[in-house]
């Protein structure tokens, strides 16, 4: 999994360098493969305003821009083709460094100087994967409300590290910023800040009009869906198109591009249908007798009765947990959506997601497992997202379709137990102590025994030997002393009978039997 270390500073205030903060995450379980600088060279590159533009007089596919930085204007010779009066690009300077460790400096273009140069994705070191091909070609376009003369390291995040951490398969809890945020927070012993979401105080029940959701299926624990009303589907702003950039995904939409910021930052997969294309007012969660459905991907998918999908109560409307279908994908004609945010059983999107041959970034998720609980929440925060950027307006109410809340375990350690079994000497308030880091709720119920509650994002955590483990990572497994194995010394020989049997052996061979 990709994590921006600059995203992550939004929760945790990490102080230490990116690898000494990789190394004491390692160290505490969560294993960082690989620690990566966006654009490590790049250097001098600032934002400025295209003002003028003129034909250059001596060259017929040149053209001589005028370009305010803010505090000084600067010309610009070029031979971009998608540039424009007004256009904010970045620009790279007299001694500046793009991507590829080239220094810039002033150049005579047929007769002119140029001041810089203007500068593409490549230049800036970003993933041209991720970007449509026209903006690939060409000249970076930033948005209108860009501060001109702002470097673009800080802007577009070209100093952030990327960490690329490795995932067991029981920490499906950190399958998400926020998930390794309290890995961070838990290791470094720091606070965690909070999460912000939809919080309005709403007085009416307004979706009920437009819709109902049921659960036809067991393999659905909840359903949560909030409705809105779209306001514009355009690009989303430049800190939101950044943020999945710097996670390896590609910036489609407003509407689209808060589902995924969501899905990274909490883990939780959304996903939004168009309201009108449903041509129903239910949704219903079950297996379906239609043997097709056409995915976003325009691919046309088999699918049988093992298969879970949501429906609009008559059609498959999208393959439960994996992917949406294309007769419900949010398009620029869009009025109302319909926001998901669902739970689906681990094994069913895995088998459903092989048989397809089709893994997304949900399937992933939900394959290995994802909390109930962030159900809501995500729900609350997409809404929040949606509001902030202004795409959308709220209908009041949320449905929530929850039928079986599992209660939290709660397991008991016993820390005369603990010593002996990890061969440490540890206070029961130390104990408690880590597990609390760790956001267990900890309480002593004797001089030697804790109870304690385990979080609904740790599902991996049944027994005390699971308790054991946490406390010793947070203790630090370098920490523990060195012992040599012990036990008592057993004395070898044989058996009278054995020592028969190889007597008359010798004796056999010698008279020449083998």
């Amino acid at each position: 999994m990709l994590v921006s270390l600059n995203w992550l500073k939004e929760f945790v205030d990490i102080k230490m360098s990116p690898y000494d903060f990789g190394e004491a995450l390692t160290m505490s379980g969560t294993k960082v493969e690989t620690l990566t600088v966006v654009a490590e060279q790049v250097e001098g590159i600032v934002t400025g305003k295209i003002t003028k533009i003129e034909a250059h007089p001596n060259a017929d596919k040149l053209i001589v821009c005028t370009v305010d930085l803010g505090d000084k204007e600067l010309v610009i010779v070029t031979a971009a083709k998608n540039v424009f009066v007004g256009a904010i690009v970045p620009v790279a300077i007299d001694g500046a460094v793009i991507a590829n460790g080239s220094k810039i400096g002033r150049s005579d273009f047929r007769g002119l100087i140029s001041d810089g140069m203007f500068c593409s994705i490549e230049e800036l070191g970003m993933n041209s994967d991720l970007f449509a091909k026209e903006i690939g070609e060409g000249i970076l376009i930033l948005p209108d409300n860009t501060p001109l003369g702002i470097d673009t390291r800080e802007l577009l995040w070209l100093d952030d590290v990327i960490i690329d951490v490795e995932l067991t398969a029981n920490r499906s809890d950190c399958q998400s910023i926020i998930g390794i945020a309290r890995e961070a927070a838990a290791t470094l012993d720091l606070p965690i800040g909070g999460l912000t979401t939809y919080a309005a105080t709403e007085t009416q029940n307004q979706i009920d009009d437009y819709l109902s959701v049921k659960i036809a299926d067991p393999a659905c624990p909840r359903y949560v869906a909030k409705m809105l009303k779209v306001k514009n589907i355009q690009a989303s702003p430049l800190w939101l198109q950044v943020k999945l950039l710097n996670s390896g995904v590609r910036p489609i939409n407003n509407i689209v591009d808060v589902t995924n910021l969501v899905m990274l930052e909490l883990g939780q997969p959304l996903h939004a249908f168009d309201y009108h294309s449903l041509q129903s007012q239910e949704i219903v969660i079950q297996r379906t007798t239609d043997k097709q459905i056409v995915t976003l991907d325009d691919k046309e998918r088999e699918i049988d009765q093992t298969m879970l999908m949501i429906t609009n109560g008559k059609a498959p409307v999208a393959i439960a947990g994996v992917m949406g279908g294309a007769n419900s994908e949010i398009t620029e004609k869009t009025s109302l959506i319909v926001l998901e945010s669902a739970n689906f059983n681990k094994a069913s999107v895995r088998l459903t997601a092989k048989q397809l041959g089709l893994r997304t970034e949900a399937s992933s998720r939900f394959e290995k497992g994802v909390d109930p609980e962030l159900a809501g929440i995500a729900a609350l925060r997409a809404t929040q997202l949606l509001l902030e950027i202004g795409a959308c307006e709220v209908i009041e109410g949320l449905i929530d379709v929850y039928p079986n809340v599992a209660p939290l375990k709660k397991v008991n350690l016993d820390i005369n137990w603990f010593n002996a079994f990890v061969g440490i000497t540890l206070t029961i308030d130390e104990i408690k102590a880590m597990l609390s880091r760790l956001f267990f709720k900890v309480e002593k119920i004797s001089d030697a025994i804790l109870e304690v509650e385990v979080p609904s994002f740790r599902p991996d955590i049944e027994l005390k030997e699971d308790l054991a483990e946490e406390v010793v990572r947070i203790f630090g497994y370098d920490m523990i002393p060195g012992t040599i194995m012990g036990g008592e010394t057993m004395v070898g020989g044989k058996t009278p009978v054995q020592k028969f049997e190889n007597h008359i052996k010798g004796i056999l061979v010698g008279e020449g039997y083998l």
